[in-house]
């Protein structure tokens, strides 16, 4: 054997790559079985990430057996409610045929140190019984898996079963948790043993509903988790725990829900030195009141991507809508702002004039300057014209993604004030934009037959645009086709919010038809005159 091969970063190198390939895995046990250089780092990388616990089970050898049910000679042996719908349906099942032997233990035991992790669906899964699962259990008198680093725990229900077995995959090593239980309430005791078992915790995640005293022991589990940097939670929370949240100094990514209650309080006093290193952050509330309150507990100097959601199905009071924004000017950091998202349950609610969003409420957010992506997704009314949409596209230059509720109730056609020139704005001032997405009238542009549309400008990262409910008259389908062709020269589809079978989404759907020819035409003449548009927006 050549004396490479005794360099253990090579070999690492080696395996690595076999593995990344999903065809040759087979080549890693192969290695394994026939070369002592390899076969530790082999089994090492085989047996770092898993889906299930079937591979580690069946290193019990005859202890476990596999075993058809059948629905009338197995229900003894198997009752129905000690399994789960899936493995009744399945209809097959690992079960435990006798105790592991001294010998069994020894070979699991091999290779439960090498999982790393351990990823969802792997407990009470469609082939496993638990006999199956106690007999692993009985391998070791500490942590199943004591190197396991990622843990991703389907719950099917809190159920009795479920707490010894998870508190043996609950190592002080573990830095990553996911429990899934959208459907049931997170037990007590869970937050409780997750508290003093795993205290290296950098990451958690959440999905499931409050039960009750999760708000105390969620409290209490917190406080124990000094390193944790991402945290995310379905169920919501009160400002207790978003205040132990804020004090947290590595904490980077957070995605909460606020209660109902927390956000009727009076607001709390503003405090320096809180949500030190927070970048991403996803607020989920019942309305603009809960999101005010939190924006309220302190400045977020490092904030770069926000998402706000919201449950309300209504549209929101201009006056909160300012305070929000008074908020967020307030406490973001102006130039660190790249991602604005803000979205809400409201829909099919009728133009209202009095409640319209106009130029003078969104205008404060034209401080972020640095903006990429900007989404609002709300079904708000708006009354928005061309010169607001120029002054957006001035203030963002950086845009990328531009979103502005295409599903939102605007003015009725023939009134609106926000047309194709918009596009243009947003061409000219935005050089990245990738993606636009709004409520624009099909009217045809003024443009002067001296000079193209664009004037030189071209979107050419935009393939598909939004245009929402907007109309369009059979009159201007061609003009509006020659206007979108010259200045998105690879466009390939205009996408129409309207009724499929009304006249004005079919007219939408001939816009895009002639446009895709238009542009064909158009690229044979920069051909000609030696423009050649490319795919980064370069000529």
């Amino acid at each position: 054997m050549h004396h490479i091969f005794h360099i253990v970063e090579i070999v690492n190198a080696i395996c690595g790559y076999i593995y990344d390939d999903a065809k040759s895995k087979h080549a890693l046990v192969a290695l394994a079985m026939t070369c002592r250089a390899f076969q530790e780092t082999a089994l090492s990388v085989l047996w770092k990430h898993q889906e299930s616990l079937v591979p580690l089970l069946l290193c019990l050898g005859d202890a476990i057996k596999e075993r058809r049910l059948s629905q009338e000679s197995d229900e003894d042996d198997f009752p129905s409610e000690s399994l789960p719908t899936s493995v009744i349906n399945r209809g097959k099942i690992l079960y435990a045929l006798r105790p592991p032997t001294t010998e069994d233990i020894q070979r699991v035991l091999r290779y439960t140190s090498k999982i790393k992790t351990l990823t969802r669906g792997f407990v009470h899964t469609q082939t496993i019984h638990p006999s199956a699962l106690s007999a692993l259990l009985s391998t070791s008198e500490g942590p199943i898996l004591p190197n396991l680093r990622t843990l991703e725990w389907p719950l099917r229900g809190v159920q009795a079963r479920d707490l010894p077995f998870l508190a043996r995959f609950l190592s002080p090593r573990l830095t990553s948790l996911s429990l899934f239980c959208p459907e049931y309430a997170m037990d007590m005791l869970m937050l409780d043993l997750l508290g003093r078992s795993c205290r290296e915790l950098t990451s958690i995640l959440f999905e499931c509903e409050a039960g009750p005293g999760f708000a105390v022991s969620l409290r209490d589990c917190l406080l124990h988790l000094g390193h944790l940097q991402d945290f995310t939670c379905t169920a919501s929370i009160d400002m207790v725990h978003i205040l132990i949240l804020a004090q947290m100094p590595h904490v980077d990514l957070l995605d909460i829900r606020i209660s109902e209650e927390a956000s009727m309080l009076p607001p709390i006093p503003c405090t320096e030195g809180l949500f030190p290193q927070v970048r991403q952050l996803t607020i989920s509330s019942i309305d603009l009141h809960g999101v005010i309150q939190f924006f309220g507990i302190a400045p977020m100097p490092c904030l770069e991507k926000l998402w706000i959601l919201l449950d309300d199905d209504d549209y929101p009071a201009l006056h909160l809508l300012e305070k929000l924004e008074k908020a967020l000017t307030r406490q973001i950091t102006h130039e660190t702002l790249t991602v604005l998202s803000i979205s809400s349950g409201c829909s099919d609610l009728p133009w209202d004039a009095s409640k319209a969003i106009r130029a003078a409420t969104l205008e404060p957010l034209f401080v972020f300057g640095n903006l990429e992506k900007l989404e609002l997704d709300c079904h708000w009314c708006y009354d928005l014209d061309d010169s607001f949409i120029a002054s957006a596209a001035k203030a963002w230059p950086r845009m990328e993604e531009f979103t502005l509720d295409p599903y939102g109730t605007w003015p009725p056609s023939g009134e609106c004030h926000a047309t194709m020139m918009s596009l243009l704005s947003i061409t000219q001032y935005c050089p990245s934009i990738t993606w636009i997405s709004s409520h624009f009238e099909g009217r045809a542009p003024a443009v002067s037959e001296a000079h193209r549309p664009g004037n030189g400008h071209h979107a050419a990262k935009v393939h598909s645009i939004e245009v929402g409910n907007a109309g369009i008259s059979a009159a201007d389908v061609r003009d509006v086709a020659a206007f979108l062709s010259d200045i998105f020269p690879n466009l390939r589809s205009v996408c129409s919010w309207s009724d499929q079978d009304s006249p004005v989404s079919g007219r939408w759907q001939e816009v895009a038809s002639l446009a895709r020819w238009a542009i064909s035409i158009r690229s044979q003449e920069r051909c000609w005159y030696g423009n050649v548009v490319v795919d980064n927006g370069n000529t």
